[in-house]
């Protein structure tokens, strides 16, 4: 995804997040550590911290598995 948009980036991140909390039949391969992953690469202009929030709640999540 190198020249995709980082906000698109990004926005996959939360998707792959959201199918796997609702253990979606179509996250397929998703793990949280690759929403995280993605998420953390394609932080962006993050002015109010909430995209580095994200990122906190996915680890947490990761955590309480």
């Amino acid at each position: 995804m190198n020249s995709t948009n980082p906000d698109f980036a990004f926005l996959s991140a939360v998707l792959q997040y959201v199918l796997l909390l609702r253990r979606s039949s179509y996250a397929g391969s998703s793990s949280l550590d690759s929403a995280i992953a993605l998420a953390e690469s394609n932080l962006g202009p993050d002015p109010h911290g909430s995209r580095r929030e994200f990122v906190q709640l996915c680890k947490l999540a990761k955590d309480l598995q």
